[in-house]
């Protein structure tokens, strides 16, 4: 029996850390603004070329996908829990303003929320990412929905509003929070301006600390 050499696979062995890229990435565009940040200084600030970058992501639009998915993991996910809790809709619409308000980002820096910023750059993302956002504010959007179903069935949401333009309002008036915290406005005034515009979906006043 003769013995045969394996002839290595051609190119460079894969060096990169995966993690460390996308949360770079999430970082920067978040910080910056996606129109901001160009692919070089992402590929600066993570330590990799871009000839690695694109080998594991394909483009930056790849990258962008990946980043905005962890995003929506790790920063809006965690608010379905509340939706879910067995409190009534007006204490679960509370904590959730005042969460969006005051509660401090991992980093500390109150920089508004990526996902709403994506969606207001809607037409720079490239098709992939587009299509990525799109699916997760229908995800977002349904467990809306669902927060409301559950509460109308509680019987601790009376109004006669289809939930589906319930849950479109309640969308809109979180991402005008995020915009007016990444302009850097005043948290008390966001939060004044908020429980006004909720103020039609409950019948008692919020409670102001």
């Amino acid at each position: 029996m003769t013995s045969k050499k394996l002839n290595p696979k051609p190119g460079r062995p894969k060096v990169i850390n995966r993690t460390h890229v996308i949360n770079v990435a999430m970082n920067s565009y978040w910080i910056k603004g996606i129109h901001n940040m160009s692919l070089n200084e992402i590929c600066r600030r993570a330590n990799v070329s871009k000839p690695t970058l694109y080998r594991e992501f394909g483009s930056e639009d790849g990258l962008m996908t990946e980043a905005l998915e962890l995003y929506f993991k790790e920063f809006i996910s965690p608010f379905f829990k509340l939706f879910s809790s067995h409190q009534t809709f007006h204490e679960v619409l509370q904590k959730l303003i005042l969460s969006l308000i005051y509660n401090q980002e991992k980093n500390s820096v109150s920089m508004g929320c990526l996902f709403t910023m994506m969606r207001n750059s809607h037409n720079l993302l490239g098709d992939k990412t587009k299509n990525k956002l799109d699916l997760l504010h229908k995800l977002l959007l349904k467990s809306y929905e669902q927060w409301i179903d559950n509460a109308k069935n509680k019987g601790n949401f009376t109004i006669q509003i289809p939930s589906s333009v319930v849950a479109a309002y309640i969308d809109a008036q979180i991402s005008n929070i995020n915009a007016q915290k990444a302009r850097g406005e005043n948290n008390q005034s966001i939060r004044d301006a908020a429980f006004l515009a909720f103020s039609v979906l409950v019948k008692k006043p919020f409670q102001i600390n």
